[in-house]
């Protein structure tokens, strides 16, 4: 958890994921803060690591980052929010995929799909 706070954003990144991968939910306060780092790929390693721990409590979060001005921290977003697959973020990804990068309007159609056939 030390090693969210290193100046150098690789450690942090690195940090983020493995804490997402062995599942510790105590870090969610934490990524929550970093998606608002100037830094885009420290934006994106927290938005993937919300996606990883799989808890509904990121999905408001995450929906914000939809409207990021940088589209691969969108298209991360995206992803993230299908691999939650709660029923919560169906109408997000609808939206966007009516994104302006054709990246994130594919990824968001593909998440569409998989939470509609869930929800059947």
């Amino acid at each position: 958890m030390r090693l969210l706070e290193d100046p150098d954003n690789w450690v942090r990144r690195t940090a983020m994921r493995s804490l997402a991968e062995l599942r510790v939910e105590e870090v969610i306060d934490r990524l929550i803060e970093m998606l608002d780092d100037p830094d885009k790929s420290v934006r994106i390693e927290a938005i993937e690591a919300l996606g990883t721990l799989g808890m509904e409590e990121g999905l408001p979060p995450i929906i914000d980052r939809l409207s990021d001005e940088k589209p691969r921290v969108r298209r991360a977003a995206v992803v993230a929010l299908t691999k939650i697959s709660s029923p919560k973020a169906l109408e997000a990804l609808r939206l966007a995929s009516k994104d302006e990068d054709w990246e994130v309007r594919l990824y968001a159609a593909e998440g569409v799909k998989q939470l509609e056939s869930v929800a059947k």
